[in-house]
């Protein structure tokens, strides 16, 4: 009995390292044949449900999800069609052989120029639709490592597939590869779902998941089209144009409308809104003057983040021919809420139907543009930046260097050995340093959270704020929390940290009450007086 037991137990070992290593020689053999499936095909129609999830890899912050839906299409005799609709936007090309023809539904607007009708977001997401052919054709050469996993059935329309499914590592290159799953239909060999799992860098320097899936509502190859699939009628009450108002946004002749990649060097874009107090200002009006245009958005972590530093260049340059303008998409209302509880006193735009955004070029935020006394376009920052490179553009634009001798520069990123070690919550307060001829220094006054202050969301980053002292050259931040009792009282430090700036995010840990505190350090290494407690706390 214990011979056939045995016996039993080999064999399906036997049977599953075979089974194993068969799935293992599958992989690479499935991908071969999806590839001659899809490789030189000329009749096709894909309509793909995009599901896209970012969130950042620390896993405190904003989770962004959103959801669209691409179609394309082609025939055999040449003739195409890609639509690309979500709950913001909604664009279609169709080439019925003769005319490439452009819709925007919700402007009532078309073109007879294709691609070049429509403003630069829109020919960009216009050109990444319909990309799946080539790069399923090319499955062995942008995967390595695939593998076997097991099969499952997918349904669309009532309808069951069931699928193999593969999963590989792409650009693998890059110090975190992509890993790609393909779920592969077992009779026609066309991929009904891929994911795409990466972490992003963001040019803050934070890291995020991305998860994006693909899932293939429709998927035939070889197969002829209703011709009328490739013709376009346009609609009643549409308007023919030169160059379409996507979305909305007002029609701009292409010569005035530079693409966001090659705008360094050209003339600034024109353009009319108005800010908070319902005042028109004119980009033209401002010749003369040396210009900073700041997109920005309250949501937006690197805009928070930016601001300060923005806030600081206005306070001082507002009388030297200097104009910092924000410009930002949201409600009034929202922006000035914003803008009043950080104190920000620069003056800001109301973009609300993107028109400007859309001049520019600028789909993601925060974008700098500082332009000359001429109006040209000197210098363009995506992403959030420091105060020596807003300065730096701005001296490039014409400012003079020492418009910014009024403020104590430390001669390099570091501050001294003394400054940089955090000193313990219980230690004492005492500010002034014996040390001769050194700087007074006194407490920084802190801007927000100010003490009292209640997040009635999830923040999970938390931004503090404080005033500039001008002879201070870094400052020393403490985060305290209270569990049964304030961690400071134990003699035990939550979070210390010295920083060059006015401000100071930290990551959200929990819905426990929590204050801050702050001061300064001279450039010798003396320390001043430290803020009073600022309390706060997170309703979840």
């Amino acid at each position: 009995m214990v011979q056939k037991t045995l016996l039993l137990i080999l064999l399906m070992l036997a049977g599953y390292v075979a089974s194993h290593a068969q799935s293992a020689d599958d992989a690479p053999q499935l991908l071969a044949t999806v590839s001659r499936t899809y490789a030189g095909q000329k009749a096709y129609h894909f309509e793909i449900a995009v599901l896209s999830r970012q969130r950042p890899m620390s896993g405190h912050g904003y989770e962004w999800t959103s959801e669209w839906v691409e179609v394309t299409a082609a025939s055999a005799s040449g003739k195409k069609r890609v639509e690309c609709s979500s709950n913001n936007l909604s664009v279609m090309l169709i080439d019925d052989g003769k005319t490439e023809w452009v819709f925007v539904p919700r402007a009532r607007q078309f073109s007879r120029k294709g691609i070049d009708g429509l403003p630069g977001p829109a020919d960009r997401m216009i050109r990444n639709v319909g990309q799946c052919v080539a790069e399923f054709a090319g499955l062995l050469d942008i995967l390595s490592q695939p593998r076997m996993l097991p099969e499952e059935t997918l349904e669309f329309n009532g309808e069951k597939v069931s699928c193999r499914v593969v999963q590989g590592q792409r650009d693998t290159n890059q110090p975190d590869p992509t890993i790609v799953t393909l779920w592969i239909d077992k009779r026609s060999h066309l991929v009904r779902k891929v994911n795409y799992k990466s972490h992003r860098p963001e040019a803050n320097g934070s890291i995020w998941d991305s998860n994006i899936t693909h899932t293939y509502r429709v998927a035939r190859a070889g197969e002829p089209a209703d011709p009328k699939f490739f013709e376009f009628t346009p609609p009643s009450g549409a308007k023919e144009v030169d160059v379409i108002a996507f979305e909305g946004m007002e029609v701009a002749p292409p010569a005035r409308r530079p693409a966001t990649a090659d705008i360094v060097g050209r003339m600034a874009v024109d353009f009319t809104l108005k800010d908070l107090v319902d005042q028109p200002v004119s980009l033209k009006d401002l010749r003369g003057k040396v210009v900073l245009l700041n997109f920005w958005a309250s949501w937006c972590g690197p805009c928070r983040m930016e601001m300060p530093h923005i806030e600081k260049l206005h306070r001082r340059l507002k009388d030297k021919d200097v104009v910092i303008l924000g410009i930002d998409d949201e409600k009034p209302a929202v922006a000035k809420d914003f803008l009043k509880k950080n104190a920000y006193t620069f003056r800001s735009l109301v973009d609300d139907r993107r028109r400007v955004a859309g001049l520019y070029g600028v789909n993601t935020i925060p974008q700098v543009f500082v332009l000359d006394r001429d109006g040209r376009v000197v210098t363009h920052y995506v992403g959030a930046r420091t105060q020596r490179d807003l300065e730096a553009a701005l001296v490039k634009a014409g400012l003079e260097g020492k418009s910014f001798a009024d403020t104590p520069v430390a001669p390099s990123r570091t501050v001294s050995d003394t400054a940089r070690q955090p000193t313990a919550l219980g230690s004492n307060d005492s500010s002034a340093s014996a040390t001769s001829g050194a700087p007074v220094l006194a407490a920084p006054k802190p801007i927000a959270p100010l003490d009292g202050a209640v997040f009635h969301h999830y923040p999970r980053q938390t931004v503090l704020q404080w005033e500039e002292l001008a002879n201070a050259v870094a400052y020393k931040v403490e985060i305290d929390f209270l569990s049964e009792t304030w961690r400071s009282e134990s003699g035990k430090v939550w979070l210390s940290s010295a920083v060059q700036d006015t401000y100071y995010a930290f990551k959200f840990v929990g819905a426990q009450p929590g204050r801050w505190r702050v001061w300064a350090v001279a450039r010798d290494g003396s320390e001043g007086p430290k803020s009073d407690w600022q309390g706060f706390r997170y309703t979840k």
